[in-house]
């Protein structure tokens, strides 16, 4: 049906989009259909590539952060729309979809970190984030950093070390900067990790002397 639509498309097929079809990525059983919903969703932006936006935007907002294998589809989802995407459109939503990548990166559920990275084998949304790399490096490097580091899962931890190598590769001075930042900001948190346990302690004993006293003076 959506394949016969005439262009430009009518609004309404664009509200059938934004108010039917959309929304059923938060039915429970989206597996059973998610290749169908795909497809139709893939149609309309080739039809009208500005809808890219629209249909990213909106799966972020209905984001299933506590069930894997439902967030595997997004991304599934969210590499098939990208691919279609216009750089006009990516530079639009690209912050706060970093952002969610970003969180992905670090999941501990390694078919979530794994998918997410593979991301970084598909050339043109390599292009994208280079030609935008200003703005992503800095989100990413983060992520990238802590998975290397705190990850459980050896297949995660190899493909982070190839995307760091392909972000230092991309802009070596750029990477080193972000690389540098994100060191300062890991020290600043833990010398304010260090200065909470301290006051945090200091509390504690004060509490116990307080109680000392009072135990050792049973009149008051």
């Amino acid at each position: 049906i959506i394949n016969g639509f005439a262009l430009p498309l009518k609004e309404e097929h664009k509200d059938f989009l934004l108010k039917a079809l959309i929304p059923l990525h938060k039915v429970k059983s989206l597996a059973s259909f998610y290749q169908q919903l795909s497809y139709c969703l893939a149609q309309y932006v080739e039809k009208d590539p500005r809808l890219a936006y629209d249909i990213i935007t909106s799966m972020l907002r209905f984001w299933p952060v506590c069930i894997t294998a439902k967030q595997v589809l997004f991304l599934n989802e969210l590499e098939e729309t990208l691919e279609l995407t216009q750089p006009s459109e990516f530079h639009r939503m690209q912050v706060v979809l970093f952002r969610r990548l970003a969180l992905c990166i670090n999941c501990p559920h390694f078919q979530v970190a794994e998918r997410t990275l593979f991301f970084w084998n598909n050339d043109y949304i390599v292009r994208l984030i280079n030609q935008n790399r200003t703005e992503l490096f800095p989100i990413i490097i983060g992520a990238l950093y802590k998975n290397s580091k705190q990850h459980w899962n050896s297949a995660v931890h190899g493909l982070t070390f190839n995307v760091l190598k392909l972000l230092m590769e991309a802009d070596p001075q750029l990477f080193d900067e972000c690389s540098a930042k994100h060191r300062a900001d890991e020290e600043d948190r833990e010398r304010s990790e260090q200065a909470r346990a301290q006051k945090w302690e200091a509390l504690q004993n004060l509490h116990k002397e307080k109680l000392a006293e009072e135990g050792g003076n049973p009149g008051n």
